[in-house]
């Protein structure tokens, strides 16, 4: 919207605002300069994207703010959640709301006390959970509570953490979950050690899951990119043809491939050289 059609919008009597379009009324929710009678009487629309915009307004009064954040409509309070300044009341009140959406936008938020932190890194719901693991440093001392546990849902933690070490991350790779292995291969692919990446490409459910095979086979071949094919191990070419992913057999055969070429080059060479000083 142009400079000269807010200027417009400014201009509605107070009275007239819930007669504006519905994307004219959230063009001045969210407007900064729209004041405050405007404000309450927008609060009032049944318009839950009116709401939304409100909730992101930086202009819009503390006292006001606090019932928005009290809104039915999820949506609208995770909105709030998402605002760059929210009152600590406020966030403790979402961080506990009963709708995992709310929760998971509180768990996005940089630079939350470690109450909050460790309560959403506890959270029932699965995607709040992995939201807080990957948003916020996790203790290690946590991590290594987690990895060990027998509940899925904490190893899943672990399995996407950026502070889990890699003897954790090794064992993780062979855990009895698909779910927590998978998210493995989540957390910074091409840094993942070979070990790792050999325990996954054998899990008999990557050919039902082809977003992860993709994911997995780049991998691969981003870890390997830059080594000499002679320093691949044999143990992890094979492992890769014995895969159930087809990606990753070509890979392994790819790897197979180079890896000979490479020696019958060598030893091309070593043969020349001995008989270069035999002469």
């Amino acid at each position: 919207m142009s400079r000269a059609s807010l200027d417009t919008l400014l201009a509605t009597p107070p009275e007239r605002v819930l007669e504006l379009t519905a994307t004219a009324r959230r063009r001045l929710a969210a407007t900064p300069r729209a004041g405050e009678l405007r404000y309450l009487l927008l609060f009032c629309d049944p318009d839950p994207h009116v709401s939304v915009a409100l909730a992101r307004n930086t202009a819009l009064p503390p006292d006001l703010l606090r019932a928005v954040a009290r809104e039915p409509d999820a949506r609208v309070r995770a909105a709030v959640a998402g605002r760059r300044h929210v009152e600590p009341t406020i966030l403790c009140d979402l961080a506990r709301d009963h709708e995992p959406k709310v929760r998971e936008a509180v768990a996005r938020r940089r630079g939350l006390p470690w109450a909050l932190k460790n309560q959403l890194l506890a959270d029932p719901h699965e995607r709040v959970r992995l939201t807080a693991a990957v948003w916020h440093p996790v203790p290690v001392a946590w991590l290594a509570r987690y990895a060990r546990s027998p509940l899925a849902e904490e190893r899943q933690v672990a399995a996407i953490a950026r502070e889990t070490p890699d003897e954790l991350r090794c064992a993780l790779a062979h855990d009895p979950s698909w779910r927590v292995r998978r998210l493995l291969v989540c957390h910074d692919p091409g840094a993942q050690p070979l070990e790792i990446l050999a325990a996954l490409a054998l899990a008999p459910e990557l050919p039902g899951d082809l977003a992860i095979a993709a994911v997995l086979e780049k991998a691969i071949r981003t870890r390997l990119d830059g080594m000499s094919p002679g320093d691949v191990p044999r143990s992890f070419i094979t492992t890769l043809m014995r895969s159930p992913c087809v990606q990753l057999r070509t890979v392994g055969r790819e790897l197979a491939y180079s890896a000979r070429a490479a020696s019958g080059a060598e030893s091309s060479a070593t043969v020349t050289r001995i008989g270069g000083a035999v002469r």
